[in-house]
């Protein structure tokens, strides 16, 4: 439940973005900017709740969190201007970051190897349910209006805050408390991304998980706008990407008791960028059939769950005391990254699907290059550090 809200607030309203736009008087990439900034939002409020997941619990944090996200939904539920909605999309982000970070942070606490792997991709297979119906739901809920979609976020968020409050327990145990100090912040940080083995399956996760943050972002226009797929539909084809997600996450759970995580890893990367090629290509032909998007679209975001999994069981492996700030550098790169190039995306408006398909491909070249080459450079200085 902590995690589908994140997922309902920024996949629930993208079929009825046009109509947002129309009602607040603004322009379609103007209202798709908002996906962006909820994206920016709910990176930079991990940086916080990271370090204060760490020194004063897990619960604790859940309830601010959830508490913000359900206020900030009520606000933007009644907003009448486009600048009154953008504040509150903005605040529901910083209010959901809280639950990002404490859901790996509370695996961590609870399961070490193997377990920690299927608990985690448990955990991602839920996850995954909010995005497989919201596009849908909001697609049917369009037709009475797109405040009704904030009312159902708004109460989404009081039975989370709910359940947490009294059906969750700390699971962050004293003695592995850390400072909230600012230095020690700062420096819980830096080891985080100083470490170069971790780093490489980092920027991996970070750089594929942006290409995925430009589909969502782009992906109304293409679909909608450029293909002329009504919202409803749009729900339907949104779907059928979360529905592989699903699918491959849950045979993730299976192969990672026989499979080495990096070679899954490995795996997952190589069949993203093949996606992103393959959208590229299908992008500069100009095909005349949605599906010549859809396809390759599937390909790159299908192995989203499973390259998240296994490069955060991996990062997280290398710091069981600092679960939450490990977490919240992941999540704050990933979704940042993410923002960043959904707002750059939409800064230019597209005439076609090209600049979403290059920024898909190119993600998905360059996270396989960054793997590769922090792993190789971590492996060198291991062996320079034997030979010597």
């Amino acid at each position: 439940m902590i995690g589908g809200l994140t997922p309902l607030a920024t996949d629930l309203y993208l079929p009825v973005i046009p109509q947002l736009a129309k009602d607040l008087g603004t322009s379609v990439p103007h209202m798709q900017l908002t996906v962006s900034i909820f994206f920016v939002g709910f990176a930079f409020g991990q940086l916080v709740y990271g370090p204060l997941a760490d020194a004063y619990g897990r619960k604790r944090t859940i309830l601010i969190g959830a508490g913000i996200f359900f206020l900030s939904s009520v606000v933007a539920s009644l907003s009448d201007t486009f600048s009154m909605f953008i504040i509150s999309r903005g605040v529901q982000a910083l209010g959901g970051a809280a639950g990002a970070v404490v859901i790996n942070a509370i695996m961590r606490d609870l399961f070490s190897g193997i377990d920690f792997v299927k608990a985690l991709t448990f955990t991602m297979l839920t996850i995954t349910l909010a995005p497989l119906v919201a596009p849908t739901i909001g697609g049917f809920l369009s037709s009475y209006g797109w405040r009704v979609i904030f009312y159902l976020l708004a109460l989404v968020a009081f039975i989370v805050w709910f359940t947490v409050l009294f059906g969750i327990k700390e699971t962050l145990k004293p003695e592995l408390a850390q400072s909230f100090k600012p230095k020690q912040v700062a420096l819980n940080y830096l080891s985080v991304v100083k470490h170069k083995r971790a780093l490489g399956a980092l920027l991996a996760q970070t750089i594929h998980a942006a290409g995925m943050f430009a589909f969502i972002s782009a992906s109304p226009f293409v679909y909608i706008e450029v293909y002329g797929v009504s919202p409803k539909y749009y729900g339907v084809l949104f779907a059928v990407n979360v529905s592989f997600i699903l699918l491959v996450t849950f045979l993730n759970s299976f192969l990672a008791q026989r499979i080495a995580i990096l070679k899954l890893l490995k795996a997952g990367l190589i069949v993203g960028a093949t996606g992103g090629i393959l959208l590229l290509i299908s992008a500069i032909c100009e095909f005349n059939s949605v599906f010549s998007i859809v396809i390759p679209v599937v390909c790159y975001i299908c192995v989203v769950g499973l390259i998240g999994s296994n490069s955060t069981t991996y990062i997280l492996g290398f710091f069981h005391d600092k679960a939450g700030t490990a977490s919240a550098t992941i999540g704050t790169l990933r979704f940042g990254i993410g923002g960043l190039v959904g707002i750059l995306l939409n800064l230019y408006p597209a005439k076609n699907a090209i600049p979403m398909a290059f920024t898909m491909c190119l993600c998905g070249i360059l996270s396989n290059v960054c793997f590769y080459y922090f792993r190789n450079l971590a492996l060198k200085e291991i062996k320079a550090r034997h030979n010597s």
